[in-house]
């Protein structure tokens, strides 16, 4: 019989810990059931007096305070509260986005875009009936920018800017804050 050498191998025997961590697990489980079993009003004084008294001393609590009659407010008090509430309320208000201002804020941006305080801007509800746009703008002389209300998107708003009777060329995106129109990002269309 030979002997042979194992000293080569790399064996080292393995523990049995394949079941170490799902008893864990188990245990825990059933340790945070029994103690929630055991104290339904999850460690309070109520839960621990439910247990105590087998639970009739809760009940009889319970029903006392069903069985209370409820005092309405006297008006005078009611109005109090509310106008203080309506006081905080106020203050946590915002203003509502003024649309009478935008084109005034539209225009602004536009001439320190162009550097061009001679810029007319133009809706296009007015490029509808050419005749009377032509009567009072001069496409040669003037120079005109066509704009359109995009997306009205509280408290955005996305406006389309190009030359009369061509493509859109900017988009720009306005917001209100603080009681005024406020440039956000332009972006070039062409």
């Amino acid at each position: 019989m030979t002997q042979n050498d194992f000293s080569d191998l790399d064996y080292s025997p393995k523990r049995k810990t394949r079941y170490l961590l799902p008893a864990l697990i188990v245990i825990t489980v059933v340790a945070l059931m029994i103690f929630i079993l055991v104290y339904p009003g999850g460690g309070d004084e109520a839960g621990l007096d439910y247990i105590e008294n087998g639970g009739e001393e809760q009940e009889e609590i319970e029903q006392a305070e069903e069985a209370e009659p409820v005092i309405p407010e006297a008006p005078e008090e009611r109005a109090e509260e509310e106008g203080e509430e309506e006081e905080v309320d106020e203050a946590n208000d915002i203003t509502p986005p003024d649309y009478d201002q935008l084109e005034g804020a539209m225009h602004k941006w536009l001439i320190s875009r162009l550097s061009d305080p001679e810029v007319v801007m133009v809706n296009t509800g007015e490029l509808e009936d050419i005749d009377s746009f032509l009567q009072k703008h001069s496409l040669e002389d003037d120079n005109i920018i066509v704009y359109m209300i995009d997306l009205l998107d509280d408290p955005f708003v996305t406006v389309l800017f190009g030359p009369p009777y061509s493509e859109w060329s900017i988009k720009v995106v306005f917001m209100w804050r603080e009681d005024k129109w406020v440039f956000v990002r332009e972006e070039l269309l062409i």
